[in-house]
């Protein structure tokens, strides 16, 4: 698999942050749940910024009326990531046998106990600079925010997460059913690695050729051009 070359520093960032679990997997013994939960809070971290580009838009441009839109946002993504999540612990975490049930205290003791791997913190807090650099870079710095509206920002992330994600549950699968050998789980870091790149050119390109946003709603477009 080639890996696509990264081109800018936000790409470098992007490259790096994904490079850590990796490492987890390789050298640290990192098994499938740890993988995704990472990948879960991940995430939380592209909502969490998601919501700063919201209210910076809104902000720049004076388009509080539009605020009910980030509460919606951050009520709709917030159960998107809660079911998400619970499906990551369940599926790949717990392990239940049949007639077996979940308890918060299983729950509380595996999430704990992945949460103090100091790898783990260091891997997550290479996707929030990786995230935060790109917000400041790209969106900020490159001029993306002129070019968002109301309807674009309530979008949000999904388009770029959910592919990406049922792609990573079909191979976390997997990687189980195989036994967890540690090539599997490189390989899905590394096709996860990919997809980012690519969803991160995609989205940054469309970003780039935008025309600049002064109204809350998208410009009508007649032939193929914005009026």
């Amino acid at each position: 698999m080639k890996l696509p070359h990264p081109q800018t520093p936000s790409e470098i960032f992007l490259v790096i942050a994904n490079i850590l679990p990796l490492v987890g997997v390789l050298l640290w013994g990192w098994k499938v749940f740890d993988v995704m939960l990472l990948y879960w809070l991940e995430n939380v971290i592209i909502g969490i910024f998601h919501v700063m580009k919201m209210i910076e838009t809104l902000r720049r441009k004076n388009w509080w009326p539009a605020f009910p839109i980030v509460i919606f946002f951050i009520f709709h993504y917030g159960m998107f990531c809660a079911g998400h999540g619970v499906f990551v612990l369940v599926l790949f975490g717990l392990e239940l046998r049949d007639g077996d049930t979940a308890s918060w205290e299983q729950a509380a003791a595996l999430m704990g106990a992945t949460l103090s791997d100091p790898l783990f913190m260091i891997a997550t807090a290479g996707l929030v600079a990786s995230h935060g650099y790109s917000f400041f870079a790209n969106f900020i710095g490159k001029g993306e925010v002129d070019r968002v509206n109301a309807t674009l920002l309530l979008a949000g992330p999904y388009a770029r997460i959910v592919v990406l994600h049922i792609t990573l549950i079909v191979g976390g699968g997997l990687a189980i059913a195989l036994g967890q050998p540690a090539w599997a789980l490189a390989l899905l870091t590394l096709l996860k690695t990919c997809g980012d790149m690519i969803a991160h050119r995609r989205s940054h390109a469309k970003a780039a050729a935008a025309p600049v946003q002064t109204t809350l709603h998208q410009p009508r477009r007649k032939n193929g051009a914005a009026q």
